[in-house]
């Protein structure tokens, strides 16, 4: 009897022991569990204002004059796709077919090149065009090298991608001023984001708005 009340001792330690290690382990998961519930949390909370604020930005867009016509350097989504087909396809067709299909086409061919990554096809400014050195962009055909040649170029903005655009650079430069913006947007994009919608960019950013809010109440 003495010595089966030591052994029961024994017996009744371990399953306590090894209860706490459990109870701790509980505790860890639902910390991890209450982690991973604001990090989702934050994920839609941020996503929910890039919403809002790409639909400000679209709205302003509306305002400006001219924006997206024919002719202007600011493409909409469809014109951007038929100068990618006329630049890959231009070369193979009749002189007949040409005229036809493309009444810009000359021009398009001597402006501007198809530069395919992976299964994407990017439209840059041609790095001869308007005595650009040439160099960038030069390789057509992918490979290794495309993703290179991309960075060096002159990429081709349009409608269907000018927030993303703009997005990239104004916080990758930590939300960097309307000048410095412009700057950096010229020297990626070229003509192909005019002024005016990096301005309205800027004007949308809920960050900028603020701070520019607190500096006027400040002064």
């Amino acid at each position: 009897g003495a010595a089966g009340g030591p052994s029961g001792a024994a017996d009744g330690g371990g399953p306590m022991m090894m209860g706490g290690g459990d109870a701790e382990e509980d505790m860890d998961e639902e910390e991890k569990d209450e982690e991973e519930k604001e990090e989702a949390s934050r994920s839609r909370t941020d996503a929910a204002a890039l919403r809002a604020q790409k639909e400000i930005f679209m709205k302003s867009l509306e305002q400006i004059p001219g924006l997206g016509k024919d002719r202007s350097q600011y493409l909409t989504e469809d014109k951007y796709n038929e100068i990618v087909l006329c630049v890959t396809e231009f070369p193979t067709l009749s002189s007949k077919e040409k005229r036809a299909k493309y009444s810009q086409g000359h021009a398009w061919i001597k402006k501007y090149k198809v530069l395919s990554v992976g299964n994407s096809r990017e439209l840059i400014l041609n790095p001869d065009f308007k005595g650009r050195k040439a160099g960038a962009g030069a390789n057509e055909e992918g490979g290794e090298g495309a993703s290179g040649a991309l960075d060096q170029s002159v990429v081709i903005s349009h409608a269907g991608r000018v927030f993303d655009d703009l997005l990239k650079i104004h916080v990758a430069g930590g939300h960097c001023k309307s000048k410095t913006l412009w700057a950096r947007v010229q020297a990626k994009h070229g003509g192909s984001i005019p002024q005016e919608v990096t301005l309205a960019f800027v004007k949308s950013c809920p960050t900028c708005t603020v701070q520019n809010a607190r500096k006027a109440s400040s002064a």
